[in-house]
Formats: structure tokens, C-alpha cells, sequence
């Protein structure tokens, strides 16, 4: 039991600190051998239950224990959200999943599949970089600017790909949606867009689904549908229900 104390000693510290830690705050906090705390908070990170930011060393909770908490929190974000995410899915004949930010990744926290054979799998507790693909821009052009530099600092990219995003971000926070064709994924298509409570962005909505299918006219002709589901989702976790 020894080695199980630690770890969810270390789980407890991270967790219950409003910034990130570096090891050596939660070797003192916890009166371990900062050697046998680094090496713990290591293989957590690995094994994705930590984060670390490789800049400052520091620590925050993972995708893994995360994904755990939106599946056990409250329905707030999952149950009453279905029935958009399945109107929208019978809308668009496309897979439809939500999304939340987790640090510098998106998570997917619930997903209702297409009907069709051939069709997008969105796993929950999928993480991906936050500007990858339509969900991504979505939850990263509402962000605060302050977060939005430094992630946009951290990316390994040239200069004309950084301008690229930035105008892809400044795209969609205008339009309050999000397209994307190949982003990441070659032959996929998502269409994106936001779900507002109390006055921040809580998730991202998206429809997606095979690029030969799933094409720039048609994700246009969706932008209708999928900024209704999106409004009306929004009317429901924020309590003033929209029709």
C-alpha cells in the first residue's frame, strides 16, 4: 500500500493546486525523497493520469483522470446534451462528438456515431493538440488571449504555418464556427461549434465525418443546423432552456 499512498498522494497534490507543480513542491508537500517524486510523477505522465509542461517542468492532472471526472460528473455536459447531439447527428447523417479543452489538448467527452457504414469513431477520452482539426480551433479561438499566445508560442512551426492558424482562429471566432478538410487526419471533415455557459466556451460540438462524404458544401449547408444544436445546447447547461 505504500507505493498506492504516494501516488494518489501526488494525484491529490496536483489536483488540489490552482497551478501547475514542479516536483520538488510536491516532494516537500508530501515529505518524499524528491528523487522517488520525480520518478513517480514521470511514469504518471507516461502512463497519462499527469502533464507535464516540458518548459517549466511542471505538473498538472492528465487526460486520463479527466476523461474519469466529465464521466462522472453531473449530466450536465453528456446526458442533457444527447438529445442535440443526436438531433444534430440525424440532421447532418454524421458522427457528432463534444469536446473540452484540457490544458494545451482536447478531450472527447461524449460522442453519438453516424448510422451510416461508413462513418467517423471519436473515442471518448480522445486527446488530441488543440489545433488540430475543427474542434480544436473552436475551443482555441474562444480562449483567453493570454492562453492563446502561449500555446501559439510552444507550437514547432514556421512562421507561415503560425500566421496560417492565427487566421484560422481569427475565422472562427467571427463566424462563431469552424470547418476543417484534411487537417490532421487525411480524409476527414469536421464541422465545429461552440457551447457557451456563463459566458465561456464550456465545449465544442462537432459533426464529422469522411471528407468524400462529408465536403465543404456540404458542411456549409450544415452551419444552419449545427449553430441550433449548439445554441440550444448552450440554453441547457446554462439553465434558460432555448427553442
Amino acid at each position: 500500500m505504500r507505493i498506492l499512498d504516494r501516488i494518489t498522494g501526488i494525484l491529490e497534490a496536483v489536483a488540489n493546486s490552482p497551478e501547475p507543480l514542479p516536483a520538488v513542491e510536491v516532494s516537500r508537500a508530501l515529505t518524499l525523497p524528491l528523487p522517488t517524486t520525480s520518478r513517480l510523477m514521470r511514469e504518471l505522465a507516461k502512463r497519462r493520469y499527469l502533464s507535464v509542461d516540458e518548459r517549466s517542468n511542471a505538473y498538472s492532472l492528465g487526460p486520463r483522470p479527466l476523461a474519469w471526472g466529465y464521466a462522472a460528473r453531473p449530466a450536465k455536459l453528456t446526458t442533457e446534451l444527447a438529445p442535440e447531439m443526436e438531433w444534430l447527428r440525424d440532421a447532418t447523417g454524421e458522427t457528432v462528438s463534444l469536446h473540452v479543452r484540457t490544458d494545451d489538448l482536447r478531450m472527447c467527452i461524449a460522442e453519438v456515431q453516424s448510422r451510416q457504414s461508413v462513418r467517423r469513431v471519436v473515442p471518448i477520452g480522445l486527446s488530441v493538440p488543440l489545433h488540430f482539426g475543427a474542434t480544436g480551433l473552436v475551443l482555441l479561438a474562444f480562449s483567453p488571449s493570454e492562453f492563446v499566445a502561449a500555446y501559439m508560442g510552444k507550437l514547432d512551426l514556421d512562421d507561415d504555418a503560425k500566421r496560417s492558424l492565427d487566421c484560422q482562429l481569427r475565422l472562427a471566432a467571427e463566424r462563431g464556427w469552424a470547418m476543417a478538410i484534411d487537417s490532421w487526419i487525411t480524409g476527414l471533415a469536421g464541422l465545429a461549434a461552440p457551447v457557451w455557459e456563463g459566458g465561456r466556451v464550456a465545449a465544442s460540438l462537432v459533426a464529422s465525418g469522411p471528407s468524400q462524404r462529408f465536403t465543404a458544401d456540404v458542411m456549409q449547408g450544415q452551419v444552419e443546423n449545427i449553430m441550433a444544436a449548439a445554441k440550444r445546447a448552450s440554453g441547457r447547461i446554462s439553465g434558460t432552456p432555448l427553442p
